[in-house]
C-alpha cells in the first residue's frame, strides 16, 4: 500500500475523516474483491497527486461492516467524498484517474461542486455524475443548452444512454426528463418502462431502431425479464408480428434460462410461445434444448410439459 493512502477503522474514523479540514475520498473495499484490486493503482496515484489537498482513505468492509452500512455500501468498490464531516458525493460511476481527479479537484478547489462539474460535461464520467446529482431543474437546463447530451452515452464501456441508465437504476423522474426531451428509446427501454403503446408502435415500424438493444447481452436479458413476466407485453410482440424464434436466436442460452424460470411462475407461457412459433427443439451453440435447461433448473412441471408436447431428451 502506498504511504500516502491511509487505512482507517471505526476506532480512528472520526479523527481521520469526520474532523478532517481537507476533503476525504473514502474507498470501501475488501481483499477478495477483484474490481477493488484493479482500482488500487488509481487510488494510490490519487493519494500521491493530492498530498496536502485531500486525504485518500481506505475502509476494509470485512473489518468495519458498521461503517459500510452507515455509508450505504451495497457493492464494492464504493467511493464517497466527505467534506467538513459531511458525505457529499457517492461516485459509484467514476473509476478512471482523470475522472476521479477532476471530481476530487472540484471538491478541493470550490464550494460549488456542481458548477465546477458542469464546466466539464463533455467527459462522460463527469456528465453522468452531474446528471445523477444535479437538481431536476439544473438537469433540464443542461440538456436544453446541449441537446446532444440527451442521447450521448454516459458509459464508455457499454455505451449506455442517460435514459437507459436512469431506467435501470429505477429513477423514473430523471428517466422522464430525458424521455420528454427527445431520448431515443429502444424496445428494451420501452418494455422496462411499461410504455406498451410506444413499444407496439416501435416494433410494428420494423425499423432498425425497433431492435436497438436486442443485440447486447445486458439489454437482451433485461428485455426478456420484462416480456416473459408480463403477458401483455408478450402479446404486443406477437401482435406486432415479431418472430419469437428469431428473438430467441439472439442468445438461445439466455432465452431458455429465463424462459424456464419464468414458466415456473406462469404455466401458460410455454404453450403461448409455442403458438407464436417458438420451437423448443432448437439447440443452443452447445447443443442443448429447452428440456436440458428444465432438467438443470429442476423445473419438474416444465419437464413434464415439454415431454408431453414432444420436446424430450432425444432432442439433446
Amino acid at each position: 500500500m502506498a504511504s500516502n493512502v491511509i487505512e482507517a477503522s471505526a476506532a480512528d474514523f472520526d479523527q481521520i475523516v469526520m474532523k478532517s479540514d481537507i476533503p476525504v475520498l473514502l474507498d470501501f473495499w475488501a481483499s477478495w474483491c477483484g474490481p477493488c484490486q484493479a482500482l488500487n493503482p488509481v487510488i494510490e496515484q490519487l493519494a500521491d497527486d493530492f498530498v496536502g489537498r485531500a486525504k485518500i482513505v481506505k475502509i476494509d468492509i470485512e473489518k468495519d461492516q458498521d461503517l459500510a452500512s452507515e455509508f450505504g455500501v451495497r457493492s464494492i468498490p464504493h467511493l464517497t467524498i466527505v467534506k467538513k464531516g459531511e458525505a457529499n458525493q457517492t461516485i459509484a460511476s467514476v473509476r478512471t484517474l482523470p475522472g476521479l481527479s477532476k471530481l476530487l479537484s472540484a471538491f478541493v478547489d470550490t464550494s460549488d461542486v456542481l458548477r465546477a462539474l458542469k464546466e466539464d460535461l463533455d467527459d462522460p464520467e463527469i456528465r453522468r455524475t452531474y446528471f445523477e446529482t444535479a437538481s431536476i431543474g439544473d438537469l433540464i437546463d443542461a440538456i436544453t443548452a446541449r441537446p446532444d447530451y440527451v442521447n450521448a452515452p454516459i458509459d464508455d464501456e457499454f455505451e449506455i444512454s442517460p435514459a437507459t441508465h436512469f431506467l435501470l437504476n429505477d429513477d423514473r423522474e430523471r428517466f422522464a426528463v430525458f424521455r420528454n426531451n427527445g431520448a431515443v428509446l429502444s424496445a428494451t427501454d420501452l418494455a422496462m418502462a411499461d410504455l406498451n403503446g410506444e413499444l407496439y408502435a416501435l416494433l410494428q415500424s420494423k425499423t432498425a431502431s425497433a431492435f436497438q438493444g436486442l443485440r447486447s447481452g445486458t439489454e437482451y436479458s433485461d428485455l426478456l425479464a420484462s416480456i416473459l413476466h408480463k403477458p401483455d407485453q408478450l402479446e404486443i410482440f406477437v401482435r406486432a408480428g415479431i418472430n419469437m424464434s428469431a428473438l430467441a436466436d439472439i442468445d438461445r442460452d439466455t432465452f431458455y434460462r429465463q424462459l424456464i424460470n419464468s414458466s415456473f411462475e406462469d404455466e401458460t407461457l410455454l404453450p403461448r410461445l409455442m403458438d407464436a412459433g417458438l420451437n423448443y427443439s432448437t439447440k443452443t451453440e452447445e447443443g442443448l434444448t429447452a428440456y436440458h435447461f428444465a432438467c438443470v433448473l429442476q423445473r419438474v412441471d416444465t419437464k413434464i410439459w415439454l415431454l408431453e408436447n414432444g420436446f424430450g431428451p432425444e432432442d439433446r
